[in-house]
């Protein structure tokens, strides 16, 4: 393709271009087909030979390179010159080719040092050789610059380099029109012939040089073009460009030139003979005849424009790996006689499906991400692309868990009071039974917290006449101890509806053992009185107390917030590791069906990475614990994306851990337990005063990002639990007249009711908060910025599509083209949690509360400013990915 100035017609540019992606998806397959084609009687130099097909032997194949070889990287260079600029522009130089670098640099390096070796491996091993280090050793020794197919990637780099430090020399370039910008084109392409006349290469690229005026054409046009690309040219020039290419394809042909072998093809690489002047003629013409009209009926066609779903995202992996799966099938296939036609056909089909289910592991199994952003300019409309087929990742029903503390009123005043006039006839609050049983809650975490740290069970168990009071040290108040291990057991069985025990919970209870003033043997003890099924002395006492069978408690925390110095019997991270590898061993042999929790930090600090080295083939979840708050709206809203940060690190941390001490593969990965979130600010709530915040609009549309990072990350989370359940940092707060349902309540309510299932892609064009951030460290690793539009989307088994939007801008409502893989059947679900402003609170006129209403799912949705949106639609999309 050769370089123009152009204006095109205009587009909508916040519709996806889903023709570049298929185009991009075409020349990556026809890469490989090419590549396949050549051993056996086309055009080219390849790593594998054929013996049974002299080169240049089939007329087919042969024309079918010629061409493919006109245009195919030539329009690769296009559609990146088009995409890098549009990069450069929104990242900046800087950021531009550290990405650069990262995406074309580090595969470069790694392809060149290892690919090649591997492909050597490869013949050897079919030829039965012995394999050995000198593999390695002798190449890297004869190393002289790029092999194979990753030219393109470094001389990819050196445009985008020079496009990002001297943006005045591809602009100067691009001010051609057509026609001079072809003679331009050809005259480079003739007198690289000239000073280059045997034909040879640049051995640093593995290039040959007299593509290069082609490749910097192409790299240039793209980049001089402004809108959705299709290379414009006029009639006048077309029919000069076809007359062109009549007429030296004519000459070719005329001299024999289909005759020639590839391996003395430098005799039209090459020199100023007529045959290589006739061809950089044909080669240039052809090549942006075939490359602009392909891109057109790309452009034109409704199946060639249209969503072809995720496949177009693994092409960049199937390229880089083509190489080797492409020489394992044709080194496999060696002694098949077939005709050759015939042969490169199915090698082909067989190298373009390897080389995308390899690179498929590749893109999604290190990382699998659940939802991706890009940064888009000022003055377009954004968009939300939701692909429902694509499950990424099981949703954990636990994510939506709850925390009971003996802190403030949470307990006393809250699920408990006696005497109040909605308590039943255990003293349970049946009003706040009523509330917690809205929000679905799977499992319970009790009874704290830093409380736990002095807390004694037993204490807690028996006549309530005969148990102690005791000060209670965490949170300087008194324990009564007339709410304990049997009490909130059954609380939970009424609040679930359910009996309670082995295998009938509907909500699950998770305690924390004490770590601080606790033994090994209390801890033994108060598994034994839960779980014990047997005839000895504490499982007796349960029997005693009232409780013949076994409550069957799964989830045990091996302590609470054991690095903090507030914390009693505070431990650094070796003491801790050793005392919770003794009681996890012992835990064990009493209940080996126990799930164990490790004790975290923040998920990002050397306490997390040190703990989980040491303890990892002893636990099956690991904790953490992060709260955010700021009085400024943005920096509170976004804060919670720290948690992605955090799971995201941890994650990690699990994988070293697992490396360092040899997991079996078959061994679960050891899940994350989020068990304390929430936004809470201890200045204006302090824990020692009952921490009873009033949880603005601001604070709930927070909430909504914290449960947004919980689904995309749901491939590493086993629980989380927000912190708390009642009155203490809470989103149900109680009075004597009843119960007020904060802000927050909203949706946590929709969240569990509705966000379930599978985490499904998405992808977000949007714009970004670029200010101060609380931590500060979140701006630093926001590589595009905050995006004000923070979405996660699920599917559930019954095809029913959710996706949770929060828009952040305090001022700005936000239309979204939004993208719905499949069609949508009877419309649209919206749910809508907004206010008059950012600083609204609920009382008991609540506010701030949840608006339903429909949307017919076509043409742009609009969010309204600071606000929590969720759209849910039945999708006739067919479900696929692991369960």
């Amino acid at each position: 393709m050769a370089p123009t100035q152009s204006k095109l017609v205009s587009q909508n540019p916040t519709e996806r271009l889903y023709y570049l992606d298929n185009f991009r998806t075409y020349l990556t397959a026809l890469v490989i087909c090419h590549h396949v084609a050549a051993p056996y009687g086309g055009l080219g130099i390849w790593f594998y030979s054929s013996k049974l097909y002299p080169p240049g032997s089939s007329p087919t194949l042969s024309a079918f390179n010629a061409l493919n070889q006109s245009y195919f990287m030539g329009s690769f260079f296009f559609l990146s010159g088009y995409f890098s600029k549009k990069a450069l522009k929104r990242k900046g130089a800087k950021s531009f080719l550290k990405t650069k670098f990262l995406k074309l640099g580090v595969p470069l390096v790694v392809y060149t040092l290892l690919a090649a070796p591997a492909q050597i491996a490869i013949l050897k091993l079919y030829n039965k050789e012995v394999l050995g280090w000198d593999i390695l050793t002798d190449y890297w020794k004869a190393l002289d610059g790029v092999k194979g197919t990753m030219w393109f990637s470094a001389l990819l780099l050196i445009f985008d380099s020079v496009a990002a430090l001297c943006p005045s020399i591809p602009a100067f370039l691009a001010q051609s029109t057509t026609l001079p910008s072809f003679i331009l084109d050809i005259g480079a392409a003739c007198l690289t012939r000239l000073v280059n006349p045997t034909g040879g290469k640049i051995v640093l690229l593995n290039l040959k040089p007299v593509y290069l005026p082609q490749y910097v054409a192409s790299y240039v046009l793209g980049a001089s073009l402004e809108s959705p690309p299709t290379p414009p040219v006029t009639k006048t020039a077309r029919n000069v460009l076809l007359a062109s290419t009549i007429v030296s394809s004519t000459a070719l042909v005329g001299l024999g030139l289909n005759k020639l072998r590839p391996y003395s093809a430098n005799a039209i690489l090459g020199g100023t003979s007529l045959p290589a002047l006739t061809y950089a003629v044909w080669n240039e013409t052809t090549g942006y005849l075939l490359g602009t009209t392909i891109l057109r009926l790309f452009k034109t066609s409704k199946w060639l424009n249209r969503s072809w779903g995720s496949i177009g995202r693994y092409s960049y992996a199937a390229f880089l790996v083509h190489p080797i799966v492409c020489v394992a099938a044709q080194v496999w296939t060696d002694e098949w006689h077939a005709l050759p036609v015939v042969k490169a056909t199915v090698l082909s089909v067989v190298g373009v499906v390897g080389s995308w289910s390899v690179g498929w592991v590749l893109v999604r199994v290190p990382r699998a991400r659940m939802a991706t952003f890009t940064r888009i300019p000022d003055g377009e409309t954004p968009v939300i692309d939701v692909d429902p087929s694509r499950r990424v990742a099981k949703i954990d029903k636990n994510i939506y868990g709850g925390f009971l503390e003996h802190m403030g009123r949470c307990i006393y005043g809250g699920i408990y009071q006696p005497g109040h006039a909605s308590a039943d006839t255990h003293g349970y609050r049946t009003d706040v039974l009523k509330s917690l049983q809205t929000l679905d809650i799977p499992v319970l975490r009790y009874p704290g917290g830093n409380f736990v740290a002095t807390y004694h069970w037993q204490d807690g168990i028996g006549p309530r006449e005969s148990r102690p009071t005791r000060p209670e040290l965490a949170w300087e108040g008194v324990e009564t101890n007339e709410f304990g291990t049997d009490e909130f057991l059954h609380w939970l069985t009424v609040l679930g509806n359910c009996e309670g025990g082995v295998g009938k919970w509907t909500v699950e209870p998770y305690f924390a053992l004490n770590f601080g003033t606790g033994t090994l043997d209390e801890a033994l003890a108060w598994v034994e009185y839960c779980n014990g099924k047997g005839n000895t002395y504490y499982a007796n006492l349960r029997r005693k107390n009232g409780r013949e069978e076994p409550w069957g408690v799964k989830y045990w925390a091996l302590g609470n917030e054991m690095y903090g110095p507030w914390q009693v019997g505070q431990l650094n991270a070796e003491d801790y590791s050793k005392k919770a590898i003794v009681f996890a061993k012992a835990l064990r042999l009493l209940d080996p069906s126990l799930v164990l929790v490790l004790c975290g930090e923040t998920g990002y600090s050397s306490w997390d990475f040190e703990v989980l080295r040491s303890c990892i083939p002893y636990v099956d979840m690991h904790s953490i614990h992060i709260y955010t708050a700021s009085s400024d709206h943005m920096k509170n809203v976004s804060a919670p994306l720290i948690a992605e940060r955090a799971i995201e690190a941890t994650a990690a941390f699990i994988d070293v851990a697992r490396i360092e001490n040899n997991i079996a593969p078959t061994k679960p990965r050891t899940t994350i337990c989020f068990d304390e979130w929430n936004v809470w600010s201890p200045t204006r709530a302090p824990g020692n005063l009952g921490a009873e915040e009033k949880y603005t609009l601001s604070d709930a549309l927070a909430v909504g990002v914290w449960l947004n990072v919980f689904v995309r990350q749901a491939k590493y989370m086993g629980m989380a639990n927000i912190a708390q359940s009642v009155n203490v940092i809470s989103p149900l707060m109680t009075t004597e007249k009843g119960i007020v349902k904060q802000t927050t309540f909203c949706i946590l309510e929709l969240f569990s009711r509705y966000m379930r299932g599978w985490t499904v892609h998405t992808h977000v064009r949007g714009g970004v908060y670029t200010g101060d951030t609380e931590p500060a460290w979140l701006k630093g690793v926001q590589e595009e910025g905050i995006n004000t539009l923070d979405v996660s989307a699920t599917v559930g088994k019954d095809g029913w599509v959710s996706v949770a939007v929060v828009n952040m801008d305090e001022n700005k409502d936000v239309e979204v083209d939004l993208k719905i893989g499949g069609a949508v059947e009877g419309g649209v679900e919206t749910h809508t949690v907004t206010g008059e402003n950012v600083n609204v609170v609920n009382t008991e006129e609540e506010e701030v509360r949840i608006a339903e209403g429909t949307w017919d799912g076509k043409g742009k949705y609009t969010f309204k400013k600071h606000s929590f949106t969720l759209l849910r639609w039945k999708s006739d999309e067919k479900i696929v990915g692991s369960e």
